[in-house]
Order: C-alpha cells, then structure tokens, then sequence
C-alpha cells in the first residue's frame, strides 16, 4: 500500500550547454537503507539515476552525467546534478526515496535554446557592415528623431554570429546596398 502525500513541484529552468544543472530534493532523517531514485517517465526505463549507500547507477541516455553527493544517504541532500543539458532533457523528473516508497519532489526542467546575443546599435540605412561581417535582418525596438535604435540579434553558431566585448564601443557604418 502506498501512501499518497503532497510534494512539492518546482520548475528550473536552464541554458543548452550550460555546465550543469541542480535538481534539488531533501529529506532528513533516512536510514542507510535507502535508494534515493530520480526518475524521468518519458523514458523507457524511467529510472535517470539511482543512488544506494556506495552503488550508483544511471541510465545510458544520461552516461557520465548526472551525479549526485556521495554523503547523500548521511545528509538528507538528493539532489542531481546534471550536466550539459540537453533540449531533449527537458521535463518532469521525480526524486524518490525507496525507503518507504515516498516521492519528494517532481521538477520540471525546461532546457531552453541558447541564450541570443543581443546587442543594440544606432544606424539609419537598411544594412550595416560591422568589422567585415554583413548583417541585414535588424529588428526595430525604438525610433527617436530622424534616427532609428535597432536592435542586431545574432543566432550563436550561426554564420553572422559574432561576440562583441560587453565594454567595446563600436562605430556602425551604414550602406544602401
């Protein structure tokens, strides 16, 4: 028989490619018994990563990355690392203690695309060339006097992205090509 009890659901949210991510989930007071279990239900086994006095096992989609504290059962602190997010890792992960078979928390991770670079630039023709590289899909944000501030949006990894030093003041020069 299994006791229903109300847990907490928490969302995290985090960057693809960033080092890593924290999925928290405690609970004081285990003995070394205990199998901590944080599960993923769109997988087939649901199992990401199980923890059991010195023996850790993870599932291969997760290989080398995720991970939780070795003093885990003595702390009360389950929590997952999980390192380099992926797009496909977004969604519910539960953390289980298979002591009494009672579910902590469920997470809902959403890994998002990487971060744009955004960066605002004052120019008044349609295109502008900055240090060699041609750029010409702006998105206006905010029109004052005869000039417009536009806003330059690189995709990373794109074959117009570049990074510009947050400090750097650059001087735009505008064509009509």
């Amino acid at each position: 028989m299994r006791a229903l009890m109300s847990h907490p659901v928490f969302t995290v949210e985090v960057y693809q490619g960033a080092e890593s991510v924290l999925l928290p989930c405690e609970m004081p007071f285990v003995t070394g018994l205990a199998t901590a279990v944080w599960s993923h239900y769109d997988l087939n086994p649901p199992t990401v990563h199980q923890h059991q006095q010195a023996r850790e096992e993870q599932n291969r989609r997760y290989s080398s990355r995720t991970s939780m504290k070795i003093d885990a059962l003595q702390t009360g602190d389950f929590s997952l690392t999980l390192r380099k997010p992926h797009l496909s890792d977004s969604g519910t992960y539960t953390c289980t203690i298979r002591e009494q078979e009672r579910r902590l928390t469920d997470i809902q991770l959403q890994v998002k695309g990487q971060e744009q670079t955004q960066t605002p630039a004052l120019i008044t023709g349609q295109h502008v060339v900055v240090f060699g590289v041609h750029i010409s899909n702006f998105h206006p944000c905010l029109a004052h006097g005869s000039s417009s501030v536009l806003r330059v949006i690189t995709e990373p990894q794109s074959s117009q992205s570049f990074r510009w030093p947050r400090l750097l003041i650059l001087i735009l020069f505008s064509s009509a090509w």
